[in-house]
């Protein structure tokens, strides 16, 4: 894209590497003037006891401020502020002495800095004349500057030493400058490294007295890989003038914190251990020297090394690689103008590290950028248009208008591989998030059927929480709890259908028949109107004493004798009625 925001590299990115490759194969070709291989014998030994004890290795594997020695390009795998002081004990009187710090950078790389120094006792000098002229000073330090960094988040790792050299001989002093480059690569998740360092590229030169001596340039090619708890390295190293040089070495790291290290090169057999507590880092070795042939005797040397934690801005111990890396290929897509690409890569760092202002910032300048060159009219080109609104909309997350842009943009630059990935991503992302709403929806009503189903089932409304049961495993059929429920309200069910049904009554006998009553046989009156007549008087008799019902008794006698007498039945009526 054209009109993307001005974030291409400068030439300076691309000359560096170049001018160090140059540099590197004429300067190793060139062989020392004088001398070649004892002026810097003091550096040829190594610095740190973890590289003594491992044979003298240490191109490819990554250890501490040793690293600005043995590969300064190894400094960019540290993440910690870390300090190391190193005592070597030589024979004869020698000794050794090395303090350095490394001061990592959250964003732009490690540093480090660091001095050496190597010094005789009790030297004894004499003059022409073979007189002795008292003890003399011999001592030789060298001062280093280091800085690795991480290529553009890839594997590759690039660093470069600056060192200053000073030797003090009997009062003769002389000092000089030089630079070493290394770099390292790591394949396969870490797992197995590469290393090559170029020492004295530019070597220092030194002049005691009349006599000069320049550092020779030297090349270690190594290798290491982790296999188990083994560390395994090696190390082949060619100085100006000399054969090849081979040296190998192991850890072991079963017992971590406890490590365990021995190695070997062409003149010694060395071994060692190391101990790691907290923050605190202590490790031994002895190397026993010229043990091929003419044993020259042994040396010990013991260093202690300690890591710091910050808390800065811009430097802080634990920066995290991940984060680094993650930023830095964010920050080359958008100078490349693959901006669709950069803003995945800032989300992925704010992701690891929301407060990574860098990110932040990165993504404020893409999405401004895009926004005043379509308001100034300086993006003009359909297609250019097209893929600034869309990545305006995809900073904002409005998926759906990203996509439509982009799909604009395709139509007239189709061979757009990022336009058209990123159209593919943006497609498998609305699948996710609709798939998300609908399993969300989906859980949403499991939820609801299922707290409606047990306050109903509370109620004793077993019907009506089991067709809520039933719902939720339309949507689930595997969901335990809406089987279980629906199990109690169908046994709650039946048992309520059971004990409204009706009991069986049980079967009668019809009663038996009464007994038929044996009715007296009624005595027969012949018709006697006479015999009626003196009953009908009786009974007037009895009525006007006041005994209705005696006179009631002789006219119903009488009215048999005399069924159709209408003057005994009318009798009979006003005294019932009288009664009443």
């Amino acid at each position: 894209m054209k009109n993307a925001p001005n974030l291409k590299p400068g030439l300076c990115n691309y000359l560096f590497p170049l001018i160090l490759l140059a540099s590197s194969i004429n300067a190793f070709f060139i062989p020392s003037s004088e001398d070649a291989g004892s002026i810097d014998a003091h550096l040829r030994g190594g610095i740190g006891a973890r590289h003594l004890s491992m044979g003298r290795t240490g191109a490819a594997y990554v250890s501490g401020a040793e690293a600005m020695y043995w590969n300064p390009a190894a400094l960019a795998g540290l993440s910690a502020f870390e300090g190391i002081l190193s005592y070597n004990m030589l024979f004869a009187d020698t000794y050794e002495f090395f303090i350095g710090e490394i001061i990592p950078t959250q964003w732009w790389g490690n540093f480090g800095a660091g001095m050496l120094r190597l010094g005789v006792r009790d030297v004894e000098g004499w003059n022409a004349q073979n007189l002795s002229t008292g003890k003399i000073e011999n001592e030789t330090s060298v001062y280093f500057v280091s800085y690795g960094n991480s290529a553009y988040a890839s594997p590759l790792e690039l660093g470069a030493t600056f060192k200053l050299a000073h030797h003090n001989v009997a009062g003769y002093t002389d000092k000089g400058f030089g630079f070493d480059a290394g770099a390292r690569y790591t394949f396969f998740s870490r797992g197995f490294s590469v290393g090559a360092v170029y020492r004295n590229l530019l070597g220092p030169s030194i002049k005691l007295i009349n006599h000069r001596e320049t550092y020779p340039p030297s090349l270690t090619l190594g290798v290491a890989g982790n296999r188990g708890a083994f560390l395994l390295s090696a190390d082949a190293s060619l100085s100006s003038g000399e054969d090849i040089k081979l040296s190998a070495g192991a850890e072991y790291r079963r017992y971590a914190p406890f490590f365990l290290r021995a190695g070997f090169n062409e003149t010694e057999l060395s071994s060692g251990f190391g101990y790691e507590f907290k923050e605190w880092k202590f490790n031994y070795a002895y190397a026993l020297h010229r043990a091929w042939d003419e044993n020259l005797g042994s040396s010990h040397r013991i260093d202690l090394s300690r890591s710091f934690s910050g808390d800065l801005q811009k430097f802080k111990a634990g920066a995290s690689k991940d984060v680094t890396r993650t930023f830095k290929k964010a920050r080359r897509w958008a100078r490349k103008g693959k901006l669709f690409y950069a803003v995945d890569g800032i989300r992925a760092t704010l992701e690891l590290d929301n407060q990574h202002e860098d990110a932040a910032r990165l993504m404020r300048r893409i999405y401004n950028d895009s926004r005043s060159g379509l308001d100034s009219g300086k993006i003009t080109k359909f297609e250019d248009v097209s893929y600034s609104r869309g990545i305006i909309a995809y900073i904002d997350n409005d998926l759906p208008a990203s996509l439509n842009y982009l799909n604009q943009h395709l139509n007239l630059l189709p061979a757009n591989t990022e336009a058209r990935e990123t159209v593919d991503k943006i497609n498998a992302a609305m699948l996710k998030k609709r798939r998300e709403d609908e399993a969300r929806e989906k859980f949403r009503k499991i939820d609801e059927y299922m707290n409606d189903g047990i306050y109903l089932y509370s109620l004793e409304q077993y019907a009506g929480a089991a067709e809520k049961f039933k719902l939720i495993l339309e949507l689930s059929q595997d969901n335990a709890d809406a089987l279980h429920y629906l199990e109690l309200c169908q046994e709650a069910i039946r048992e309520m259908e059971e004990r409204s049904r009706p009991a069986a009554r049980p079967v009668r006998k019809a009663p038996a028949p009464p007994p038929v009553e044996k009715k007296e046989a009624e005595p027969q009156f012949e018709l006697d109107p006479d015999k009626a007549e003196a009953l009908y008087n009786d009974g007037i008799v009895e009525y006007s004493l006041g005994r209705i019902k005696n006179a009631i008794h002789y006219w119903e006698m009488a009215i048999k004798y005399d069924p159709k007498n209408k003057k005994i039945r009318k009798a009979i009526s006003n005294a019932e009625k009288k009664l009443k």
